[in-house]
């Protein structure tokens, strides 16, 4: 069985999503610690010729775990205004924007658990149909840290191989895999042009780009 990990990220990019498909199941490492500055809380939609950050405001303290992250869910409405306004001439705006609403619907506060939902929902959209296992309903916390966190989570959801992102190549004790019987793939992804609104191509949108403007081949272009 090949696993992939990684922790809920808001609306993310196209390659966690080519991860999540070669993956049998998808990890939700929402133990891990909350990180200011990553991509927990914010990504960006393309505006005009340019790029713009979609940022939720959160609620966090110092070594605070991902799942114990609240945020201002009243921002949603203006997030999804937002993506109404740069996309509502994007081909396939009329046939997914009412799915797009409702992930913005979420009434709630829990970071992770609307990251989680999110990522869920855009699977489905994509015909993903990879198994989903959040960490926290298996464990209550951590205690190994890097290689060794990875085989751990992998071990738990009994799985033979793992896929890392290639860019945590030199960070990961390959040894280790081998030694524990669990095959280590890396992922190589390249970005795939596509048909964009707004003139020249912009790289490393949120998946909801992909989405309005190509729908048909986005799971081809994953």
């Amino acid at each position: 069985m090949i696993c992939s990990i990684h922790q809920p990220n808001y609306i993310p990019y196209l390659w966690l999503f080519n991860k999540i498909k070669q993956s049998d199941v998808f990890v939700i490492y929402d133990i891990a610690q909350y990180t200011k500055w990553d991509y927990h809380n914010r990504n960006k939609v393309k505006w005009s010729n340019w790029e713009v950050l979609l940022t939720l405001p959160v609620f966090v303290n110092f070594w605070q775990e991902i799942k114990d992250v609240r945020f201002n869910n009243s921002i949603l409405k203006k997030h999804f205004q937002t993506i109404e306004q740069n996309y509502k001439k994007a081909k396939f705006y009329n046939d997914y924007i009412t799915k797009i609403k409702e992930i913005y619907d979420y009434k709630w506060d829990s970071i992770s658990e609307f990251n989680t939902i999110t990522i869920k929902k855009i699977c489905e959209l994509l015909w993903i149909k990879t198994k989903f296992i959040i960490l926290s309903d298996l464990i209550n916390s951590m205690e190994s840290k890097n290689t060794d966190a990875l085989i751990d989570i992998c071990k738990l959801v009994w799985a033979t191989e793992y896929i890392s992102w290639a860019g945590w190549k030199n960070y990961i004790e390959e040894s280790k895999f081998t030694q524990a019987w669990i095959i280590l793939h890396y992922q190589d992804y390249h970005h795939p042009n596509y048909n964009q609104l707004w003139w020249d191509f912009i790289p490393y949108m949120s998946i909801i780009d992909l989405i309005l403007n190509e729908w048909e081949n986005s799971i081809n272009l994953i």
